[in-house]
């Protein structure tokens, strides 16, 4: 890569999370690409909301770091690299690297036209899409993402939000956010 991008991840900020990437598998041709060069692709689309084909040409072949970009995302490189800068962020401002408590709340988000997987109607917003699981710390960070159809049963999608949030994070209580804010509110009125 020879031109410096805003998006650039520094060499402090690499070697942060340089050990939580996979290493290459053993056989085959070895890596003719920097895995720091692939990072900042994908950070740069990240930050300029391109294309992968619309990757400037002084980066590896976008085939080549949406490769990289899927594998991750199948192997959970990328929840790792989350969960680690998670930890650090927590750890920075004095507190524990895994949250006690967390807020969760779902989202209906409308789908495109053409997706068909994971997709149902909620009869109650009246929308076509898939339902958004969100769990936040007190800090307001995130925790966990998920994605289910809209019309799974209520106590099954929060089960799979909730199961996740405590296996994965250590999470000992969990909060809906709807329940909190009822609960500002009427200290706030009273």
């Amino acid at each position: 890569m020879t031109k410096a991008y805003p998006s650039n991840l520094t060499w402090e900020q690499w070697e942060l999370i340089a050990h939580l990437f996979p290493e290459a598998k053993p056989g085959g041709r070895p890596r003719s690409v920097s895995i720091y060069a692939i990072m900042n692709a994908i950070v740069y689309v990240l930050c300029q909301g391109c294309t992968w084909r619309g990757l400037p040409g002084d980066f590896p072949a976008w085939s080549t770091v949406y490769g990289y970009f899927r594998r991750w995302q199948k192997d959970d490189t990328w929840l790792m690299v989350h969960d680690k800068l998670y930890q650090w962020v927590r750890v920075a401002a004095g507190r524990e690297p895994s949250p006690c408590e967390a807020a969760v709340d779902s989202q209906s988000v409308e789908a495109a036209t053409m997706i068909s997987i994971d997709v149902g109607y909620d009869a109650g917003k009246q929308i076509h899409g898939r339902k958004r699981h969100l769990s936040v710390s007190i800090f307001d960070y995130v925790v966990r993402v998920a994605f289910r159809a809209v019309h799974s049963f209520y106590i099954e999608r929060h089960y799979l939000i909730l199961s996740l949030l405590c296996t994965t994070t250590g999470v000992l209580s969990c909060f809906n956010a709807r329940a909190i804010s009822r609960r500002l509110l009427s200290m706030t009125i009273v």
